[in-house]
């Protein structure tokens, strides 16, 4: 699932982060540790997840943490998470011990496209709040193909090429994501960069991606996946895709994650997303 994906993204990457913000955040919080608020719902999924974390103040360098134990660690386990709908139904979320995320059955709180959803998080009776609306829209067509590319010694190599219609009328904004099954098990296709696209015309055109490295020749079927994601949403994956990409260069001048978290002391993305997948055969 996208949300978990993106949970864990984030806990690679901004957990240990030290609150080294830019001018975004208040200045006055360099010296005490932020609160990080993430949670991602759409109408496919079968969990709704929220994660409730903490930074490390800048008096907490000298802290060291096993990396087995860092979820465990910065995890704040006795918070008050709670969605609720515009027509008021609300859902409590419970803390899950062994994934360190308030979480809750999709079964017993619908989320609906076309919606809008409060979430409210209570910490030491500080209070948190942030919405998101469901898009209406998803993709409804999906296909992949295998193309034969000659690498720089003539080397015959299969890549994949997964080709989406645009949601048209809007501007949207796309993550790729794609499992090649073979005889004896599957692999994830990576994409890089090729899997984040926006639409520029508006016009519904097939819009591409191609991976990255190289299939298998063997491999027998591609389950796609096609998530349209709201804009913040985007940038949040993009920003923490890049940062990490870029992990080492010296030169790099790493981008700061977008926040949608209203509170003071609170930051993270509460977002949403649609989702079509495809099974394509070889």
């Amino acid at each position: 699932m996208l949300s978990r994906a993106i949970i864990f993204l984030i806990s690679t990457s901004v957990l240990l982060s030290s609150c080294e913000f830019d001018t975004e955040v208040d200045l006055d919080l360099q010296d005490k540790s932020l609160l990080l608020i993430h949670g991602f719902i759409s109408p496919e999924e079968d969990v709704i997840q929220v994660e409730v974390t903490k930074t490390l103040s800048i008096y907490d360098q000298d802290i060291i943490f096993d990396s087995s134990s860092i979820g465990e660690e910065l995890s704040i386990k006795d918070a008050s998470v709670t969605i609720t709908a515009d027509d008021g139904t609300e859902a409590l979320l419970l803390f899950n011990d062994e994934s360190f995320v308030y979480e809750i059955d999709a079964t017993t709180f619908s989320i609906l496209p076309g919606k809008r959803y409060n979430l409210k998080v209570i910490v030491d009776q500080m209070e948190f709040t942030a919405s998101t609306t469901i898009s209406v829209d998803n993709v409804t067509e999906i296909d992949a193909e295998k193309i034969i590319a000659q690498d720089e010694f003539g080397n015959e190599i299969d890549y994949l090429k997964v080709n989406f219609r645009d949601i048209p009328a809007a501007r949207n904004y796309y993550v790729v994501g794609a499992n090649i099954t073979y005889e004896f098990g599957e692999q994830e296709v990576v994409f890089d960069e090729d899997r984040f696209i926006q639409d520029r015309n508006l016009n519904s055109d097939f819009l591409t991606a191609i991976s990255d490295f190289s299939i298998f020749e063997d491999a027998t079927e591609v389950d796609i996946s096609i998530y349209n994601v709201e804009p913040i949403v985007y940038q949040l994956i993009r920003s923490l895709s890049l940062n990490n990409s870029n992990t080492g260069d010296p030169f790099y001048q790493p981008i700061i994650p977008p926040n949608n978290i209203e509170g003071e002391g609170g930051y993270g993305v509460f977002g949403s997303y649609r989702i079509k997948t495809e099974t394509v055969q070889f």
